[in-house]
């Protein structure tokens, strides 16, 4: 649950890729539809072809970025790991490109985060490291992206390393306070401090914030998203300690 499923469909890149309407719009319908397997692969294939016409299509490589999240969050082994660091590689060069972009240093966070969590800790610290310094740049530039994004995503790593690796329940409940504030309807940021809150035995603040998971609405564009943080907070609330 280190990820949870962060992605929303890009943006029309109608500006800001001339000429790549059709494939933009292509890609993004098939990512709709990315609760198949497939269709999240065509998404990413179409964003590649985009990118082959047009390598500084910002609509596109974050397209790509998110299309290539939501399949390793799905998939297991190698597959989940190729996914996480075709995510990796586009959402560098997006940063090398937009340096002023936080959501380029956010997702080049989430996916070094995503990969460090896949290869286990003795492989992946190295990543945390990296993970941590591109999401305290995106904070640096615009803590709100996505949702209060690069506070969530710290908030999640103090939450699940060892003390050892830099681990901190109470940075963590910082971050992820501060998430909820600049994202009060980004249902992620609920999740992970309910998870945290039960964690350290406070059960009662914990159930209220399933319950507004729970309530909903979606999030525009994230309904296939929204299905699965709703499967997450009964699992949460089936495992608090009853009255």
């Amino acid at each position: 649950m280190l990820a949870g499923l962060l992605c929303r469909p890009p943006s029309s890149g109608a500006l800001a890729c001339p000429g790549q309407d059709h494939l933009l719009a292509q890609a993004a319908a098939a990512y709709d539809q990315r609760e198949d397997p497939r269709r999240a692969e065509l998404a990413g294939t179409l964003y590649q072809e985009v990118l082959r016409h047009d390598p500084y299509c910002q609509d596109a490589t974050l397209g790509l970025i998110r299309a290539s999240v939501w399949i390793g969050v799905a998939s297991s082994g190698e597959k989940e790991l190729r996914a996480y660091a075709e995510a990796s590689a586009a959402a560098q060069r997006l940063v090398e490109a937009s340096p002023g972009l936080a959501e380029g240093h956010y997702w080049l966070g989430v996916a070094l985060a995503l990969q460090a969590n896949a290869r286990g800790p003795l492989e992946g610290w190295r990543l945390v490291a990296l993970a941590k310094a591109s999401l305290a740049r995106a904070l640096h530039l615009d803590p709100a992206c996505e949702g209060g994004g690069p506070h969530r995503v710290l908030g999640r790593l103090y939450c699940r390393l060892p003390p050892l690796l830099g681990g901190d329940k109470g940075l963590a409940e910082w971050h992820l306070r501060q998430a909820l504030a600049h994202g009060p309807q980004h249902w992620l940021n609920h999740l992970y401090l309910a998870a945290l809150l039960s964690e350290l035995g406070r059960a009662p603040e914990a159930e209220t914030l399933l319950w507004q998971v729970l309530a909903g609405p979606a999030p525009k564009g994230q309904a296939a998203e929204y299905q699965l943080w709703r499967r997450q907070a009964l699992e949460l609330l089936d495992g608090l300690p009853g009255d």
